[in-house]
């Protein structure tokens, strides 16, 4: 069985379901090995994980190729040409 840490369908309701991957456990499969997780709806838990994503914020990187994107259009090329738009 593939198991990547993609939740399973128990997760559903689950507040730390973040759709592709728990945002606690690498393997949520596991965890439901016998019939219940353990942090099922922990609110501890998920005021933990959001504390640590204050602490360390994902950077946005589809934003900043976009920034980059708008200024490689405005600037010469090579040829004297201008990029299309």
């Amino acid at each position: 069985m593939n198991r990547k840490g993609k939740p399973v369908r128990k997760c559903h309701g689950c507040i730390l379901n973040i759709g592709e991957r728990c945002a606690i456990y690498e393997e949520p499969h596991d965890k439901w090995h016998h019939a219940k997780c353990s942090s099922y709806n922990d609110q501890e838990l998920y005021c933990k994980y959001l504390e640590d994503m204050e602490k360390h914020p994902q950077k946005n990187t589809k934003k900043q190729r976009m920034e980059g994107a708008k200024t490689h259009k405005t600037e010469e090329h090579h040829q004297g040409m201008k990029g299309k738009r």
